[in-house]
């Protein structure tokens, strides 16, 4: 580059730096070569440093430093380099010789480095230059989260627009301005920007610290790279997890990933904004007054569609911000949102007055919606139904004819017959025998204002009369709606067996005369059934069955219901990816302004319960305290209030508030006193079973027993098995807990009959898979007990059990569904896991197995060998051992010296803990099986390395895996031939289950 074209260059850097670059392209390219070209960044803070000199010595033109004043002096960094700059200058001119005065003048980093090239007599200065220089070290090289520069740099850049919806911690207020498609609309200061990223890369680069990691963060959170925002946040606050404004920030990523996840991922998406909420209480816990928390906590409950806990969290913000511009904000906020209307359900009367001015103006499309939205019987909105009422109240034939015109447009539609023959119906007989159908439809009315009192005894004597008197009268279609409505309050009523037989013959009726939409009821209710005796496939199919009814059919209250029943289903057996997304879709229903706000309420209510399976207890317990100011302001059921109170403590319960907890759950009770007996009862025991498992998490294992012990009373002679399990494994672990060794060995014989159970009834693959990789709490419980006993075999039987019936099922081709052509025959003496006095006579004579087991607070390891069982522990946290497996097996796809550096010292720690406490007990000369657990399953054990002599465990020994010992040997003991048939595919996909 010649002399000319230099100084050009170095003056376009210049123009750069204070803001007065013409070009906007030359700018961006400026901005992008500094990011990828490090010299050329070093080049540009030369000039920086000349500039400053120039500002000091006063060789600034007028318009270089109105422009210098304007756009660079504009962080505490450059104003502490300017003070310590003014100070040297003055300094050093204090001890210049005269004739250097006229000397050409050096760069200031140069005239620095004359400093220690000066005569003795000016060495007295060096003392307080070196003071100055530590000073400007400080400045420019602490990491960028202990400063403001990074914040003022953001600041400037988005002083006129904000980047996101929501608050990042630390940034001033500027508006969120709507507009359509992407961009900013040239409202950012991208130089301020580009400054922002660079010190924000620079000092993570040079320390990767929680500062630094949410440092650069926040910039990518104002670049909208939520991704990676996140994974940084993430990141800080594993290594700092109690700092407020990452944690808050965090919440911010969750909630813009949320906002990007699509139409096809709504419990995704639904799980974000949950996730976002629970890091920003987070925040709130470590400090209650953080602005942007508050802030952000109001806007994430907005998106959850929790109007009532949104209007209280923005009250709340203003508690603590009420003069900023973000407080402005929060008041427009909370204004729109309480100036809604408030919503009220339309009422059956409303309903039906909607319904016959569009029958009068014959408008089919109208009368359409307002009927299939409307099909909640109870509250009196299934039109045809009122209509039918209407008639016998007041022999008006007016009402026959828009029942008619129900029928014909449902006929036409959706192909269901009821409505069409329940008009034929009234058509024939007219006003005759009217007092008869009166008083059959008072009796159906009476019954729904029974089963709103939980009477259900009473009801289903009503419905009884009700069906009989339309049988007589020959009102069929009546008639099955009144035996629907008689299988319903049986079960109710927990009379289960007769609920069955009634629902499941009605519904062989409603198939054979194609009464879809009513078929469609008494499938949901089956579905039910189904559930409360713990049979999740078979609710799974039924539900399914009923949800192709309610879309044929338009029942947008039936679809929600099911979307409900089947989220409960999944979770139910953990495929929880299965119960997000239909939760998530039943939401969408409820929040859709024209649901039924009883069925609403019962979605919430099921919502907080699957958020809380996943540990998301803020989301949870908001949800349900909306439940509750829902059921209190509008619905005013009392079976909805028991039900949310009791929740809302478990939720409190939950996040350590035993005081509030303990309030709530007095308060349901006080509320479950009111019912009828039968419903008392039942109430009650869940009550038991819900503040027996608060108190035993807060480990007062002496007051849960009585709890556990009256729930588990009720449970066991009682028909609905649905918290029968959990009521026996809460008790169990509080058996373990006060080492009471008989009560554990009496219940522990229930819970695995239970578990035995389950693995029967659930049929797909994948669920049972899931549903027992949950409950490994159970297993992992009494291995810990056995160990504690010293009884290692007894520990290692629990352990086999705990892995191999599910395994053995499917490849003795005993897997209920899977339908498949290729599962391995296995003698009928492996089709149950064994024991270990059965595998130890069986191991073969060159092998010996090694079995693990991951344990909350330790690794355990069993040995096989000669008959012998032998084990060692290591006292290493499930949680621990799993990250450090994580890391290794992720650096061992990355290649270069920096991950190699990280790999090796894991590959030897790793070996240390799983093969050093069993090393002595292993024979060279033998094949060595290993059975891994849990996270181990995934770890390569060939790559470790022994600290000792640095050889690879696969020069130690012949290795080979097996998902469990019983597997193994039935393996191994197969015929030859039988061997030869399998395929490699069957071979590997055993070995990876």
């Amino acid at each position: 580059m010649g002399m000319a074209e230099n100084q050009e260059h170095r003056s376009e850097l210049r123009r750069y730096l204070l803001s007065t670059l013409a070009s906007e392209d030359r700018r961006e390219e400026i901005e992008q070569r500094l990011i990828a070209d490090e010299a050329f960044h070093t080049e540009l803070l030369a000039e920086e440093d000349e500039l400053i000199d120039d500002y000091i010595s006063g060789d600034l033109s007028p318009d270089e430093l109105a422009a210098l004043r304007a756009n660079f002096i504009i962080t505490d960094d450059r104003r502490a380099r300017i003070a310590i700059a003014r100070h040297l200058h003055e300094h050093a001119r204090s001890i210049r010789p005269a004739s250097l005065a006229s000397a050409p003048k050096p760069g200031f980093f140069a005239g620095i480095a004359s400093i220690f090239r000066m005569r003795p007599l000016a060495v007295s200065g060096v003392a307080l230059l070196l003071v100055a220089v530590g000073l400007f070290t400080w400045f420019a090289t602490r990491p960028a989260g202990e400063s403001s520069d990074i914040i003022a740099a953001m600041n400037k850049a988005y002083e006129r627009e904000r980047p996101l919806e929501s608050r990042i911690s630390g940034l001033s207020y500027a508006p969120k301005i709507d507009r359509r498609g992407p961009g900013d609309a040239g409202t950012v200061d991208t130089n301020a920007r580009t400054r922002a990223e660079l010190l924000a890369t620079a000092a993570y680069e040079e320390n990767a610290s929680a500062a630094t990691l949410h440092a650069l963060a926040r910039v990518r959170l104002a670049k909208q790279e939520i991704a990676g925002a996140a994974t940084l946040l993430e990141q800080s606050v594993r290594i700092e997890p109690t700092n407020p404004a990452a944690l808050s920030d965090l919440g911010t990523a969750y909630l813009e990933l949320a906002g990007k996840a699509g139409d096809d991922a709504p419990g995704r998406r639904f799980e974000l904004l949950a996730r976002s909420l629970e890091q920003i209480d987070r925040a709130l816990a470590a400090k209650p007054d953080l602005p942007e928390a508050l802030f952000n906590r109001a806007i994430v409950l907005g998106k959850l569609s929790q109007p009532g806990q949104e209007a209280a969290a923005w009250r709340r913000y203003l508690e603590v911000d009420s003069t900023s511009g973000w407080a402005d904000e929060a008041r427009q906020r909370l204004a729109a949102l309480e100036g809604k209307a408030s919503s009220a359900a339309a009422t059956a009367e409303t309903l039906t007055a909607e319904f016959l001015t569009a029958y009068r103006q014959n408008d089919a499309d109208r009368a359409f919606e307002i009927v299939s939205k409307n099909r909640e019987m109870i509250t009196g909105k299934l039109i045809p139904q009122q209509l039918a009422f209407l008639f016998a109240d007041t022999g008006d034939t007016e009402y026959i004819d828009a029942m008619r015109f129900v029928g014909e447009m449902e006929a036409g539609r959706t192909g269901d017959m009821l409505w069409r023959d329940a008009a034929a119906y009234y058509t024939a007989r007219g006003t005759a025998s009217i007092a008869d159908l009166k008083r059959a439809q008072d009796k159906v009315r009476a019954g729904y204002l029974a089963c709103e009192r939980q009477n259900c005894s009473g009801a289903t004597a009503l419905f009884t009369e009700a069906r009989s008197i339309f049988a007589a009268a020959g009102a069929m279609p009546e008639a099955a709606i009144a035996e629907y409505w008689i299988g319903y309050t049986q079960y109710r009523f927990r009379d289960y067996s007769a609920s069955e037989r009634t629902l499941t013959q009605a519904e062989r009726e409603s198939t054979r005369l194609n009464y879809h939409w009513l078929r469609s009821q008494h499938l949901t209710w089956l579905a039910q059934l189904d559930f409360g005796r713990d049979n999740s496939s078979r609710r799974i199919d039924l539900s399914r069955r009923a949800l192709e009814l309610a879309d044929r059919t338009y029942d947008d209250y039936n679809r929600q219901k099911l979307y409900e029943s089947l989220a409960t289903a999944y979770q139910r057996t953990g495929a929880m990816d299965d119960s997000m997304n239909f939760i998530a879709r039943g939401l969408e229903l409820a929040n859709s302004g024209g649901s039924s706000q009883r069925q609403r309420w019962r979605t919430m209510n099921q919502a907080s319960e699957i958020l809380a399976s996943l540990g998301l207890f803020a989301a949870a317990e908001a949800m349900e305290l909306e439940s509750l100011d829902l059921t209190r302001r509008e619905i005013g059921e009392p079976s909805f209030e028991y039900m949310s109170l009791l929740f809302a403590g478990r939720f409190a319960a939950k996040r350590g508030d035993r005081e509030t907890a303990t309030a709530r759950f007095g308060e349901s009770r006080a509320v479950a006193e009111t019912f009828p007996t039968e419903q008392r009862v039942l109430q009650s025991a869940f009550i038991d079973l819900i503040e027996a498992n608060a108190l035993r998490e807060w480990g007062d294992c002496l007051a849960a027993l009585p709890l556990y012990d009256r729930a588990v009373a009720f449970y066991d002679i009682d028909e609905f098995t649905l918290d029968r399990y959990d009521a026996y494994k809460g008790r169990l672990m509080c058996y373990v807990a006060t080492s009471d060794a008989k009560a554990i060995d009496r219940d522990a014989s229930v819970i695995l009959a239970i578990l035995d159970k389950y693995r029967k009834d659930i049929r797909e693959e994948s669920n049972r898979n899931a549903f027992f990789g949950r409950e490994q709490e159970v297993f992992d419980t009494l291995v810990t007990h056995e160990l504690s006993r010293g009884n290692i075999e007894a520990a290692f039987d629990h352990a086999e059990r705990s892995r191999s019936r599910t395994l053995l099922d499917m490849m003795a081709g005993t897997t209920a569904g899977t339908g498949s052509e290729t599962e391995l025959k296995l003698p009928e003496e492996f089709r149950r896991e064994m024991t270990f006095s059965e595998i130890r006579t069986k191991v073969p004579a060159d092998v010996q197995i090694v079995q693990f087991a991951v344990l909350p607070e330790k690794t355990v390891a069993w040995i096989i060998r000669d008959g012998e069982l032998r084990h060692a522990e290591a006292a290493i946290r499930a949680s621990d051992l799993s990250e450090k497996v994580t890391d290794y097996v992720a650096l061992l796809s990355v290649a270069g010296d920096a991950a190699k550096a990280r790999r090796e010292p894991l590959a030897r720690e790793l070996y240390s803990l799983l093969i050093e406490p069993i090393r002595g007990s292993l024979a060279a000369d033998r094949t060595l099986v290993l059975v891994p657990d849990k996270s181990l399953a995934g770890l390569p054990f060939a790559s470790l390395v022994s600290p000792a002599t640095g050889e690879y465990l696969l020069r130690e020994f012949e290795l080979q895996n097996a998902p469990s010992s019983t597997i193994f040997i039935a393996l191994s003991e197969r015929p030859a031939a039988e061997q030869k048939e399998e395929s490699v595919l069957a071979v590997l996909s055993l070995i990876h289950i």
